[in-house]
């Protein structure tokens, strides 16, 4: 049972809501669900997801977080998380999408990379070519442009990503995302970073909730 944090919301926000989250849960896989708009006697509005197949961890992830995704250069944003914002389509599989490297640290943890392409829509490309023309050259880092892609989950930073010196003033559509994930054994650093591709690849498509949630109950 889910409502907004510090916000009572109206009937067209919780049919929003209720949208949005069962497009996050089907893009996640889950399908066996039930998400409805619910209110007690007092005219307060809720969220009622029911669901099989899935732990606890997976729905405080998925739906009690924003999920507001953004692309900057700078303080310039290039596009947002959700179709129609900036993105075309999210690459989930095949050689554009998957866990590429696994390595482990001298404490003995492992740590393992994935990675994605993520296309964009004309629009972004062209924002992201004046963006990248108006930038230098980095001295300390000579091939690339002097600010990089930064990459905004919930307003903190997740991922950083340097462009390259010939993309400078050029209309691209195809960016790849990286991320890690970590374990006490591969397997384990294995299935975090999948985990983790396949949340932001989410948040990617479906794009973010309108509002911040709480969950009021949770009976397994």
């Amino acid at each position: 049972l889910i409502q907004a944090e510090g916000k009572q919301l109206s009937s067209s926000e919780v049919q929003d809501l209720v949208d949005i989250t069962s497009n996050r849960l089907n893009e996640f896989g889950l399908t066996d669900l039930r998400v409805v708009p619910v209110s007690d006697l007092s005219g307060n509005s809720f969220m009622l997801i029911e669901i099989a197949r899935a732990t606890p961890r997976d729905l405080e992830d998925l739906i009690s977080k924003q999920g507001k995704f953004e692309a900057k250069i700078g303080n310039d944003t290039i596009f947002f998380g959700g179709e129609g914002q900036g993105i075309a389509s999210v690459s989930r599989s095949g050689q554009d999408s998957g866990v590429f490297s696994c390595d482990q640290s001298s404490s003995g943890q492992y740590f393992c990379n994935f990675r994605f392409t993520v296309f964009l829509t004309e629009v972004a490309a062209k924002r992201q070519a004046e963006i990248t023309a108006q930038l230098g050259t980095n001295i300390s880092n000579p091939g690339y442009l002097d600010k990089p892609l930064d990459l905004y989950l919930d307003d903190k930073l997740v991922d950083s990503l340097q462009i390259s010196e010939g993309l400078k003033g050029s209309v691209t559509t195809q960016i790849s995302i990286s991320g890690s994930g970590t374990g006490e054994t591969r397997d384990d650093a294995v299935r975090t970073a999948e985990r983790e591709m396949k949340q932001l690849q989410t948040v990617l498509i479906t794009g973010s909730l309108p509002f911040k949630l709480e969950i009021v109950k949770l009976d397994t």
